[in-house]
């Protein structure tokens, strides 16, 4: 029971922190191409190694599961999570240390285009968005 919970969170903390940088940090950070490469780097810093470690853990206790209960669909669960190490490690390691680079110039599809949405600051916070629902309360 304790290896269905373990890689149930596990999974959903994946899936969680996928969804979370794909659909708001990402877009937040893209509406400016100066910033962004720069954001980019600590985002990926911080959020690799939490991503990956819970794709690992679902996978060995998925896998686990599956053979102390030999019910193979769990191991469907947990292959699918544990995918994304390999595809990240040999598919998108290329692309994400080109971005790390400080030094690499930005292509034509990493800029940001003219008609993105720019973020304005507030007139209580300067530098602070009301698009990030601070509302007067964002630390300075």
């Amino acid at each position: 029971m304790l290896l269905k919970v373990i890689a149930t969170l596990t999974a959903a903390f994946f899936a969680g922190g996928g969804l979370f940088v794909s659909i708001v940090l990402y877009p937040a950070i893209m509406t400016e191409s100066a910033s962004a490469v720069a954001q980019f780097g600590n985002m990926y810093r911080h959020a690799a190694p939490w991503q990956g470690s819970n794709a690992i853990i679902c996978l060995l206790a998925a896998l686990t599961l599956s053979v102390l209960t030999t019910d193979w669909r769990l191991s469907i669960g947990g292959f699918l999570v544990g995918a994304s190490v390999p595809f990240t490690l040999f598919v998108m390691r290329p692309v994400n240390n080109r971005r790390l680079d400080e030094n690499a110039p930005l292509t034509a599809d990493e800029t940001v285009p003219n008609d993105a949405p720019k973020i304005e600051a507030t007139d209580h916070q300067p530098g602070r968005s009301a698009r990030f629902g601070c509302h007067g309360r964002c630390p300075s």
